[in-house]
């Protein structure tokens, strides 16, 4: 029996039509392919990554961002003590060329133009400061040029307050004294610059005892002819004062034009004379800072209101007592090997001065006379604290630093911690092609920490929370004893710089539906905290605003179908402080009753389906032609084969 065959013709038109019909779906879904994965790519955004990019296309120039200069501010009592400044930059590639100029304000003349001007032996990166001509003030900065390849960059620093000040009075004393006036005495250690010679100026104020304003000892008028504080010496006459009144006073020494000043010294007492009679008294130094390593005798005196003239005729008697600080009943010096008391001026031993019993201890002087009595008021010994030494700093965090110190105190007290940011001068990235420079102000305002336990160790730790990523911040510390609350001199820290704050990176959207889309993310964090998500259909306003997520990732449902959609995500420590805000790509939700995206699996199945929800281009009838495509090939394919069998 013969058998019927396909022709060849027709055998050879039906393959090449599979053969097309395949080709075609496969080209089809090539370039569907192709459509959906470059947006896939671009979806899958990472804040950082363009940032990163922009600094990779700019890394054959400078790279030079930032300037600081430390300390931030000097003030010193020494002219003859010349502090260092010190620049320091963002890090640098190894072949940047870096140069230095430090510069200083010059006021050459009332009649000319203040300016900055570059100072000969400043071309480092630390700067010596010149010594002191006068008490003034001085401003320093450091202009900080950087080449790679051609491409150049300027930052001028902030300024830096530099002032020399005198040093406080001390000794404080007051004699001469009568019914209406008294002359005020005191005692100056620091020698001023030698251009200042003798005509270091000093303010004197004074008021009635306990009382809430002062009144200042004028005694110069100034060219408007209205009087001036300022005076020289180191003595002061009061008149025009009341009778048998106990006044309080205190002085500060200044630069001749009053721009400089030093801290007030210690308040002292007086009191005026009375007409007759003995009513009041006061003891002086009201307190007495001992030095237990300079050592020596402390002293204390009285001083009563009787008039001079009934002295000889109504002979003083003199009563000195004393008490531990915390005990409340007062004890004579009469015989007490301790002290000794020659009539109005009480004399305590260093042997006993120095011990710690008497830091803190009180005196006091009932004075007699054949017609009165007075106690006079109370006067205080109190040891100056040491300094705290070895200050040094660890950084745990990107918002913290954990710092340290020792002392060699024997006694019961707290610190006061104070910390402030230091100015940093950055260069404007939208000027980058061209040398620009800011000058941020000088903030020098202190944050204080008080009352940090002193551990009995010797060594102190303090962990100091809430600081801002990625800054330079300056520390002192200073003891403060619990007997009278008397601090001691600040000691400085070295500068310490946190790390940078944490990154948020790979933000994308899966999952997307109508309604629902996931929004995920990563974070270098090495703190753990929560996030904070933020979202809303563009164009409007209001944000949806999630907080306190632990995990880098957040489904969203009830969105509206066929809107757009964007979003932003920060990092949140648990002291509160805030990573910067990274937005992720935008997205839009499907039409209703299309069902979800095509992602859901891998990354790259997520990405590419978020594009294809947020693009609105036509890579989803792309993608629905192609199935469609290779699905009538396969059919085709098997018609032409069955056809060609049963023909054959």
């Amino acid at each position: 029996m013969s058998q019927s065959r396909m022709s060849p013709p027709l055998r050879h038109s039906g393959s090449f039509l599979a053969a097309f019909l395949i080709a075609l779906a496969c080209a089809c879904a090539c370039a569907a392919a192709l459509v959906a994965f470059a947006p896939a790519k671009a979806l899958a955004y990472d804040s950082s990554t363009a940032t990163a990019h922009d600094a990779r296309a700019v890394s054959e120039g400078s790279a030079l961002t930032r300037v600081i200069v430390t300390p931030s501010l000097v003030t010193v009592t020494d002219p003859n003590l010349q502090p260092i400044l010190t620049v320091t930059t963002n890090v640098l590639p190894a072949d940047e060329i870096v140069t230095y100029q430090w510069q200083y304000y010059s006021e050459p003349d009332l009649s000319l133009p203040s300016e900055w001007t570059p100072h000969d032996d400043g071309n480092g990166k630390t700067f010596t400061l010149p010594a002191f001509p006068e008490y003034d003030d001085s401003r320093y900065r450091c202009v900080v040029t950087a080449t790679r390849n051609g491409d150049t960059k300027t930052i001028i620093s902030a300024e830096v307050l530099v002032t020399l000040a005198p040093t406080a009075p001390h000794d404080l004393y007051a004699d001469g004294i009568e019914e209406s006036k008294a002359t005020l005495h005191w005692t100056q250690d620091t020698p001023p610059p030698p251009v200042m010679g003798d005509n270091t100026a000093y303010e004197v104020e004074w008021r009635l005892q306990g009382g809430s304003t002062w009144e200042k000892a004028n005694s110069v008028k100034d060219e408007a002819g209205a009087y001036d504080a300022r005076f020289s010496g180191t003595s002061f006459s009061l008149s025009n004062l009341n009778v048998s009144t106990i006044y309080e006073w205190r002085v500060r020494a200044m630069s001749s034009d009053g721009s400089v000043a030093s801290d007030w010294s210690d308040i002292s007492l007086f009191v005026t004379s009375a007409q007759s009679g003995l009513k009041k008294a006061v003891v002086t130094p009201i307190l007495l800072r001992y030095d237990t390593e300079a050592g020596g005798d402390a002293t204390f005196t009285v001083q009563t209101d009787a008039p001079s003239s009934e002295t000889s005729s109504h002979p003083l008697t003199y009563q000195w007592q004393w008490k531990p600080q915390g005990e409340e009943n007062w004890r004579g010096v009469a015989g007490d090997s301790n002290f000794a008391a020659n009539d109005a001026v009480l004399t305590v031993y260093e042997s006993f001065a120095s011990t710690k019993v008497a830091h803190g201890s009180s005196y006091r002087c009932i004075v007699s006379t054949d017609n009165g009595e007075a106690t006079s008021s109370t006067a205080e010994l109190m040891h100056c604290m040491a300094e705290p030494v070895d200050l040094d700093t660890s950084i745990t965090s990107a918002n913290a630093a954990t710092l340290s110190w020792t002392d060699t105190n024997d006694y019961d007290g707290t610190y006061t911690l104070q910390y402030r940011k230091v100015p940093v001068a950055t260069l404007n990235a939208s000027a980058r092609a061209t040398s620009f420079a800011t000058t941020p102000t000088v903030d020098g305002g202190w944050t204080t920490k008080e009352g940090i336990r002193r551990d009995p160790s010797g060594t102190t730790t303090f962990l100091l929370n809430g600081l801002d990523f990625d800054a330079t911040y300056e520390w002192q510390v200073a003891f403060v004893s619990n007997v009278g609350g008397i601090a001691g001199n600040w000691v400085a820290g070295k500068p310490f710089q946190t790390q940078p704050g944490p990154t948020l990176k790979n933000l994308a959207v899966s999952s997307i539906t109508s309604t629902t889309a996931k929004l995920v993310w990563t974070c270098d964090a090495q703190v753990k905290g929560t996030f904070t998500v933020e979202h809303r259909a563009k164009g409007t306003n209001a944000w949806t605003v999630v907080k306190g997520l632990t995990a880098p990732e957040l489904p969203l449902s009830g969105l509206s179908p066929v809107t757009e959609y964007e979003w932003r995500v920060s990092h949140v420590m648990a002291d509160g402080s805030v990573s910067e805000t990274a937005s992720g790509p935008n997205f839009t939700t499907l039409a209703s009753g299309s069902g979800s995206g095509l992602g859901g699996g891998g990354a790259d199945g997520d990405a590419a389906a978020s594009m294809l929800a947020s693009t609105g281009d036509s890579t989803p009838i792309t993608a629905l032609a192609t199935t469609v495509l290779l699905a009538f090939a396969t059919l085709a394919a098997c018609v032409v084969r069955r056809t060609s069998r049963r023909r054959s």
